[in-house]
């Protein structure tokens, strides 16, 4: 231990006597680890860390999609039925519903998320709360009308001060009283980051506005892929399933769900800071073995006092540590700071299971592994050359010796290792970046800017009876559109580019195929004006309006893609459609056709719009996004919006008040940062690299200056060794931007998978 402690204080004292080498070498080592331990939070908790649900790896998501594959549809309650009652692979099932809830406070109503949970829901995802109880199975057959309701730590703190005498407290939701019988622990919003969660059964869910999200648990010694087998089988015995033809039924792990389309921009990001780390390595390495080279004289003399090659190896390595050590220490604290640009590359569903980006034991001991790692690889090199150096060569000729040839190759391997890498990383932060600028830039078939929307959800009891939620919403677009600085009102049931969605099977009269798989169109219910406020164009026949009430002919404006698709000749206007899940009858007459709104979903950009008031008693009717074109800014509107609203129905709450613009943009917000995370990396890899490349260059100029000098001596043309260094210099350069372009070229499939769009689910 004494000897440990010497070589320290000889580490010390030999930086202590070149500080600015040591600092850079330091603030070198601090850029590449800071920036591994900072995406290693992110890696960590999208791959590592364990999820809140017992025994995780059983516990998957049941999706309905076409055979052909594509988009993952949550399924309804008929095949739930199916799957739960036929399906031998399972160990138990629960169903999970949506559902816009109202709170009403003191304050007056607040809009909160309440989950619907099926009997069995706390056995099959094995959660359990942290206060109370779960739902007992008299409240689990009560359904929606059980007085009870658990509530998330979120949701507890924020509202409740955290109240540990919260159990028994009574809360209206919906305009129902309901008593809290439990908090679920810190983190878990799962799903849809709930607030509250209450029993429903399958008679609850009929009428719901969204498909179910279906968690299953695999019997032990069930593999996923039997699962699938026996899933695929049943399709064909299952009536709810037969409905929609040319569909099957998919089981996919808890953790893949979770992560969706994030999972390849986290392990793109993760790969590019690899070699950033690799640049960084590259580059300290090569400084190290040249500051031990500068150094051979003082080896030398310690060898001629008696120090052994071991000994002075064991220097050079300790002293490696020492600064791998510091550099691994300031990169720690460089992630720490990073947290809030980190938060917005965690996938949204893993925000419903973790509270926060967690910065756990694993970040620590990867950013310590990481630091000893370098030391030991970065000593290594000093460390033999100090070994296996000549004393009295190094006496006798300084530092002027040229005999080191395997250094020479060295240079050479860091210059293209170096361009290479660097190279990559500029391309693969130039892709990324393009396509967060063209998401940015792209044309979203209406104008954003100027509108603005609101969410109003009519799923209380007031209006139970559909017939209630047209007069609503036209008593409020009727005051919306009078309130000063609003030029048009209207209101749809989802909005374009924000996320969630409903999907309409397609069918279109004189061309339905037997067995098929369906086209998937995304259903909205209409009211207003709203093809006017979005300025969303109409390109034939006519929008939604007055005319199409609810004992009037059932009509549908279709958009410009599936037009195109069905009706090339133009003749769409006349022709019939239906959503398949409605029956055989449910025949929609298309009176109109209007552009393209760009989707929050990218796998199917067609949509149908139909009119709240023919189709008020479907789920989609139980909540309305309301759009205002707006003349003036939105500070001095949105109070008269409010006052508007509650002038009809002062229960309702007013949420998700956000210009249209600004909403977009924030579906880019986690592409945007890994971008800029990207592009940060790859600046700092190309000055790493540069300066490497200079230092590699001047380094291997200054081995060969007693060469220089007497080829000049001879009379060798001073212009003709530039051009031979510099000609050196530029193949190496050449072959490295060779080797980054056939890398790559191999990585052009994780790019293609990074910058795809969104699937549904």
């Amino acid at each position: 231990m004494s000897g440990l402690a010497r070589d320290i204080r000889i580490a010390l004292r030999s930086m202590a006597r070149r500080p600015l080498v040591s600092a850079a070498i330091v603030a070198t080592l601090a850029l590449g680890i800071g920036a591994n331990a900072a995406i290693f939070r992110v890696y960590s908790a999208v791959f590592l860390r364990p999820l809140p649900f017992g025994e995780e790896d059983r516990l998957v998501r049941i999706f309905t999609t076409p055979k052909t594959g594509g988009s993952r549809i949550s399924p309804r309650t008929g095949l739930f039925l199916g799957v739960e009652d036929h399906a031998a692979s399972f160990e138990s099932l629960a169903a999970q519903r949506f559902m816009d809830m109202t709170l009403s406070t003191a304050g007056g109503p607040e809009r909160v998320t309440g989950i619907a949970v099926s009997s069995g829901w706390a056995r099959t995802l094995r959660v359990s709360p942290m206060l109370g109880r779960v739902f007992l199975p008299e409240e689990e057959r009560a359904g929606i009308a059980a007085p009870a309701v658990l509530m998330s730590h979120a949701t507890w703190k924020a509202r409740f001060g955290g109240d540990p005498g919260i159990l028994g407290h009574v809360v209206r939701l919906d305009g129902r009283a309901r008593e809290v019988i439990g908090v679920m622990p810190p983190g878990l919003r799962y799903p849809y980051e709930a607030d509250f969660w209450v029993p429903m059964t399958m008679e609850d869910d009929r009428a719901a506005t969204w498909g179910l999200n279906i968690q299953a648990r695999l019997r032990p010694g069930v593999s996923l892929a039997e699962a699938n087998d026996e899933l695929s089988r049943l399709v064909d015995t299952l009536p709810a399933a037969r409905e929609i033809p040319g569909t099957t039924i998919l089981a996919v792990p808890i953790r893949q769900v979770l992560i969706d389309d994030d999972g390849p921009l986290v392990a793109a990001l993760f790969c590019a800071v690899g070699f950033l780390t690799l640049i960084v390595a590259v580059n300290v390495a090569h400084l190290l073995l040249a500051h031990g080279l500068s150094r051979r004289r003082e080896f030398a003399i310690r060898a001629a006092l008696g120090a052994s090659r071991g000994r002075q190896a064991r220097h050079a390595l300790t002293e490696a540590l020492l600064l791998s050590v510091m550099g691994g220490a300031a990169g720690f604290l460089i992630a720490g700071f990073a947290t809030s640009l980190l938060g917005t590359l965690l996938p949204a569903g893993l925000g419903t299971v973790f509270e926060r980006l967690p910065n756990d034991l694993r970040v620590a001991g990867y950013a310590a592994l990481l630091s000893l790692l370098a030391g030991a690889a970065f000593g290594a090199m000093p460390a033999v050359a100090v070994s296996r150096s000549d004393p009295r060569e190094a006496m006798s000729a300084g530092d002027r010796s040229t005999s080191a040839a395997g250094l020479t190759r060295f240079g050479r391997a860091l210059i293209v290792s170096e361009v290479s890498l660097a190279l990559i990383l500029v391309c693969g932060a130039g892709a990324l970046l393009r396509d967060a600028a063209n998401r940015r830039e792209k044309n979203l078939g209406y104008q954003a800017e100027g509108l603005l929307t609101f969410f109003v959800s009519l799923a209380s009891e007031n209006y139970d009876v559909s017939e209630s939620r047209p007069a609503f919403l036209d008593a409020a677009l009727a005051v919306v559109a009078a309130v000063p600085g609003v030029e048009r009102a209207g209101a749809v049931s989802d909005f374009p580019t924000a996320a969630g969605t409903s999907l309409a099977s397609a069918a279109v009269e004189g061309k339905e195929t037997p067995g098929a798989a369906p086209e998937l169109v995304h259903s909205r219910l209409v009211a207003g004006e709203l093809f006017a406020a979005m300025r969303l164009p109409i390109l034939q026949g006519r929008a939604l309006d007055e005319r199409d009430t609810a004992s009037s002919l059932p009509v549908v404006v279709v958009s410009r893609s599936f037009a195109a698709r069905h009706f090339p000749a133009g003749d769409a206007l006349g022709r019939r459609v239906r959503n398949l899940r409605r029956g055989p009858d449910a025949w929609l007459t298309i009176v109109g056709v209007c552009g393209d709104a760009e989707e929050f979903y990218a796998d199917t950009q067609a949509a149908w719009y139909e009119a709240f008031a023919q189709q008020s008693s479907s789920g989609n009717a139980r909540h309305a996004v309301f759009t205002a074109r707006l003349s003036r800014p939105p500070e001095g509107v949105v109070p008269g919006v409010r006052r508007a609203i509650a002038s009809v129905d002062p229960s309702l709450p007013v949420d998700r008040v956000e210009m249209a613009d600004a909403l977009y943009r924030s579906t880019l917000a986690g592409r945007e940062s890994a971008g800029t995370l990207l592009g940060l990396f790859a600046a700092i890899g190309v000055a790493v690299a540069a300066v490497g490349v200079y230092a590699s260059m001047a380094f291997a100029v200054g081995r060969r200056t007693r060469e220089i000098a007497v080829r000049l001596a001879v009379g060798a043309s001073p212009r003709r060794l530039l051009g031979q260094i510099v000609g050196g210099a530029a193949r190496l350069v050449l072959l490295g931007i060779v080797l980054g372009t056939a890398v790559l070229a191999l990585m052009r499939p994780l790019l293609s998978r990074v910058t795809e769009g969104n699937r549904i689910d």
